[in-house]
């Protein structure tokens, strides 16, 4: 049966009388799906958890602090969910066992077979909200290079006219009659742009302590 068969058939929104809740609450000790907190179970290996964050490190490549805790919380939410995931199939492969035919299950069968949906759902939501938060955490990250980048642009924009008409003074002014700096100066006109702003810039340092 498929899951959105049975999400529309349990739709009880589960326990509301102080009784039902209070055995309801002890459901995160018995199989550990209604938890938020990845602590192993008896029953889990630490070994699988580690093979699982070796997983998303390799796929995301953390290389700051705030990712390595924002794949730390994806690694806990992902455990969750194959966790959820598990139990479900458990509970589906017990009521099948025990009652082959879905038609005659009970109305407390389909109510659990509901739960444990719910409780896949919800994990699985929690692991698309984990890899949201760290794509969205790189693009912010992008954008404020950018805008770095951007910045320090139109900042070498506005300071190389200044800097180029310096150049051009002493080159031309004081050490027209030729030598060393004049040759340099002559030489950086034939270049590219940065080159040639670079050897004018040398050429002023050098007239300036002359």
């Amino acid at each position: 049966m498929s899951d959105n068969h049975w999400a529309k058939k349990t739709s009880n929104p589960g326990p509301i009388s102080p009784e039902g809740k209070a055995i309801s609450s002890k459901n995160a000790r018995k199989h550990g799906c209604c938890t938020v907190d990845a602590t192993l179970l008896p029953t889990e290996s630490p070994e699988d958890f580690k093979a699982l964050e070796r997983t998303w490190c390799q796929a995301y490549n953390p290389n700051s602090e705030p990712e390595r805790h924002l794949i730390a919380e994806l690694v806990n939410t992902d455990w969750l969910l194959q966790r959820a995931r598990q139990a479900y199939l458990e509970v589906e492969s017990g009521l099948y066992t025990s009652t082959p035919n879905p038609n005659d299950w009970t109305e407390a069968q389909e109510r659990k077979l509901g739960r444990f949906l719910r409780y896949k759902s919800a994990h699985a939501n929690a692991v698309l909200k984990a890899r949201k938060a760290i794509e969205d955490h790189r693009k912010s990250r992008l954008n404020e290079q950018i805008l770095q980048n951007r910045a320090h642009k139109s900042m070498h924009s506005v300071r190389t006219p200044a800097i180029l008409a310096v150049a051009l003074h002493f080159a031309s002014g004081r050490l027209s009659g030729g030598g060393f700096c004049g040759v340099v100066f002559e030489k950086a006109q034939t270049a590219n742009v940065l080159d040639g702003l670079s050897m004018q810039i040398h050429c002023a340092e050098a007239a300036i302590g002359k």
